[in-house]
C-alpha cells in the first residue's frame, strides 16, 4: 500500500495541478490522463486483485444495451485491498478535487457504485450510452482506472459537451490502458463502452465521488433497484 501510494505522491510532485485543472474545464468537465500509474504497477500488484474478484463477478445483459460484469465495493473492500486503498486514499481524493475544483466527499458505506470493477470479458460486452446520473442530493463525478485493456474493439467513448437530445456529439474515443486515469463530472459526461471482441479482456476500476451525500427515501430506493437490477445482484450489500 505505501508504493500505491508513493506512485500517487510522485504524480502530484511532477505535475502542474492547475494547469490538469484548466485542461478538464477545456473539454467541458473531463480529463484523461494517460501513465497516471505506472503500467508495471498495475500488472505486478493491481491485475492480481481484478484475477481474486473473479468469483463475485455479477453479470448482467439488458438487450440493447448493457452485457458485462460488476464487483461491488463491499467485495472490494475484502477481497482487493490495495484498489479499495486508492478510493479511500486522502492524497487521491484531495488530487481529485483540485483538479474539478469541487469539495469532494467519498460515497456512504452502502454504496456498491462507491469503488467497483466491471468486467467486459465476453464477445459483446458492451454499455450503451449514458451518464452517471446521482441519485444523491449533490453531482457525482467519476473517476476511471484502466486495469486490463487486453482490447481493440472495446474503448471507452466520451462524447464532452453532447446533450440528451443528442447524446454522441463530439465523440472522444480513450482506450483506458492499464494506468490510466479518466476524471469527468458523472451527471454531465454522456458516455458508452463500444463491444468487445472475440478472445478479448478489458477490465476497469471505477471509484465515484460526491459533493453532498444525503438522499431522499425514494432515490434510495431507486438506486438501489437500479444498482441491484443493473449492476451487482441482490448480493451486493453482503459480506463476504
Amino acid at each position: 500500500m505505501e508504493i500505491l501510494q508513493n506512485h500517487v505522491q510522485n504524480f502530484i510532485s511532477s505535475h502542474n495541478i492547475q494547469q490538469l485543472r484548466a485542461q478538464y474545464w477545456r473539454q467541458q468537465q473531463m480529463l484523461v490522463i494517460e501513465n497516471f500509474l505506472p503500467a508495471q504497477f498495475i500488472t505486478e500488484y493491481l491485475v492480481p486483485e481484478v484475477r481474486q474478484c473473479a468469483p463475485y463477478i455479477h453479470r448482467v445483459k439488458i438487450p440493447g444495451f448493457k452485457k458485462s460484469g460488476s464487483v461491488s465495493y463491499h467485495n472490494l473492500k475484502h477481497s482487493a485491498k490495495q484498489i479499495f486503498e486508492l478510493y479511500k486514499m486522502e492524497i487521491f481524493r484531495k488530487l481529485i478535487e483540485e483538479i474539478v475544483d469541487v469539495r469532494l466527499e467519498y460515497c456512504p458505506e452502502r454504496d456498491g457504485h462507491a469503488a467497483a470493477l466491471y468486467y467486459y470479458t465476453e464477445p459483446g460486452d458492451r454499455i450503451g450510452v449514458h451518464y452517471d446520473k446521482s441519485f444523491y442530493k449533490g453531482s457525482r463525478y467519476t473517476v476511471l482506472l484502466g486495469l486490463i485493456q487486453d482490447s481493440t474493439e472495446s474503448k471507452l467513448i466520451c462524447y464532452p459537451g453532447a446533450s440528451k437530445k443528442q447524446p454522441r456529439q463530439n465523440p472522444l474515443p480513450v482506450y483506458t490502458n492499464p494506468g490510466t486515469l479518466v476524471i469527468f463530472n458523472g451527471d454531465v459526461l454522456w458516455h458508452e463502452v463500444t463491444p468487445l471482441g472475440n478472445n478479448e479482456e478489458r477490465v476497469i476500476l471505477t471509484l465515484e465521488y460526491l459533493t453532498d451525500t444525503r438522499i431522499s427515501v425514494f432515490n434510495k430506493w431507486l438506486s438501489d433497484f437500479k444498482d441491484r437490477f443493473l449492476y451487482f445482484g441482490k448480493t451486493q450489500y453482503e459480506e463476504v
